[in-house]
């Protein structure tokens, strides 16, 4: 099985939540073993919010995946 990058684990927690923050997010990622610090998952939220695979409101349930960003999730579902 091929490694997802961080940015594909972060879609598809955003993916598989009804919208959740940043920090709800760095804690999921360390039970995965996964140490990403807050400023590295703002700065993919970022990425992938320029992708137009996310949008980013404010507060607990900031993060939530856009029609494209479930798309590109379902394909890495399909192939993870």
């Amino acid at each position: 099985s091929s490694a997802l990058s961080e940015e594909e684990q972060v879609l598809l927690m955003i993916y598989h939540t009804y919208g959740i923050g940043r920090r709800k997010m760095v804690d999921q990622l360390k039970q995965k073993g996964m140490s990403i610090g807050e400023s590295k998952v703002k700065s993919i939220i970022q990425e992938l919010k320029e992708r137009g695979w996310i949008t980013v409101h404010k507060g607990a349930r900031g993060c939530t995946v856009t029609e494209e960003g479930r798309n590109e999730a379902k394909k890495l579902v399909s192939f993870g």
